[in-house]
């Protein structure tokens, strides 16, 4: 590592997905197993029944979009992905910093990932200024390499929060739960899912 850096730990099972790969692969094995996937759609959760129609078991995932019926919050979040063949990192890096705690999260073909700004803020538009700036000096900072990447997108968002910022599984009568995943997001989500089935077994 190159900077600033003067103290780090070494966390042997630290662990990142590549998230947007990982969507592409369920999608393609969840469509041959014939799953039907309807986007773009209004959805009402009320008596059991999506939309005023009957389902054996309801799983609702929809994050804020469940505000109105769940005391949710929206944390925002932003994230660079770069390009930069001059880095070579291979495992998740946390730069803990008092202003601007971040990450960075090797991916194939030599991208990175770098996010986790946490805002208290409703505001689901695009990624400011401040924080992009943020996001990208303190990349520059754990390795000069990342002055010369190629900004592939930059992305911004609501992630749903409870005021504890653990993320629940709840039931009420046919309709199971899970939100407020906050930042746990994909190392948690298999031990939800889990506690899901066993609602249904």
């Amino acid at each position: 590592m190159q900077g600033a850096l003067i103290r780090a730990y070494f966390y042997p099972a630290e662990g990142q997905i590549d998230n947007q790969a990982f969507y592409k692969a369920s999608f393609t094995q969840l469509n041959k197993r014939k799953v039907k996937f309807v986007f773009n759609q209004r959805v009402t959760i009320k008596n059991g029944e999506i939309n005023n129609r009957p389902f054996d078991y309801i799983i609702d995932c929809r994050g804020l979009g469940a505000k109105g019926d769940k005391p949710l919050r929206g944390v925002r979040g932003e994230v660079a992905r770069l390009y930069a063949p001059e880095v070579s990192l291979t495992r998740p890096v946390r730069l803990m910093h008092p202003r601007y705690p971040i990450y960075i999260a090797p991916k194939p073909n030599s991208e990175y990932v770098i996010g986790a700004t946490e805002i208290e803020s409703q505001d689901n538009g695009a990624a400011t200024v401040r924080s992009t700036l943020e996001l990208l000096s303190a990349a520059y900072t754990v390795h000069s390499g990342f002055a010369e990447a190629r900004l592939l997108n930059i992305q911004a968002g609501l992630r749903p929060a409870f005021s504890d910022n653990r993320p629940e599984v709840s039931q009420v009568g046919n309709v199971i739960s899970i939100n407020g995943l906050y930042r746990h997001g994909y190392m948690l989500a298999p031990a939800l899912v889990a506690q899901a089935v066993s609602r249904i077994e």
